[in-house]
């Protein structure tokens, strides 16, 4: 994959992530896009600690949060209540 474009991903937010384990390539810049497609409480906001990134996500309304280039490596990510998880290994180009 060349460095310069950027990966795509859509997670549908649905009784858990769909998919929960989306792959990343190394060294490229990703946009991953959640659509909740439920009104439970503990689907309202992704989380990815590591990264320190937090958004709400409303109800059927499409939710992109731009990654930088990141290593090898995974990159974990949960509902606000710890509850709901996933994670998008990254693998080396």
């Amino acid at each position: 994959m060349n460095p310069n474009e950027t990966q795509q991903i859509e997670i549908v937010v649905q009784r858990g992530y769909h998919p929960n384990r989306p792959s990343l390539v190394a060294g490229t810049p990703a946009r991953v896009t959640f659509v909740r497609r439920e009104a439970g409480g503990c689907s309202r906001e992704v989380v990815f600690p590591t990264l320190g990134i937090r958004r709400e996500l409303p109800q059927d309304v499409p939710v992109t949060i731009d990654l930088p280039a990141q290593p090898a490596g995974t990159i974990a990510f949960t509902c606000g209540m710890n509850m709901m998880r996933g994670a998008i290994p990254v693998v080396p180009a």
